[in-house]
């Protein structure tokens, strides 16, 4: 999942470019130590089985959903 060499390219270049990273990641999470710059967030999902990361990894980004919705529409 997060070892693809796609993956890793895309965060490097985000990186170089000052982009700020917001990265899902697992236990095995090795490959991406020393590529996130100080101001990116990795969350680590504490499973190494592969089911139960992506189902925490949806449950993470509907919580982050939710907090934008919240925070750009507050009445609604």
């Amino acid at each position: 999942m997060g070892t693809e060499k796609i993956v890793l390219n895309t965060i490097s270049h985000a990186v170089n470019k000052e982009v700020n990273v917001i990265a899902l990641t697992g236990s095995n999470n090795d490959a991406i130590q020393g590529i996130l710059a100080d101001s990116d967030l990795e969350i680590s999902i504490p499973a190494t089985k592969e089911s139960r990361v992506l189902e925490n990894h949806l449950f993470v980004i509907n919580a982050l959903c939710e907090l934008v919705d919240h925070t750009l529409f507050p009445s609604a």
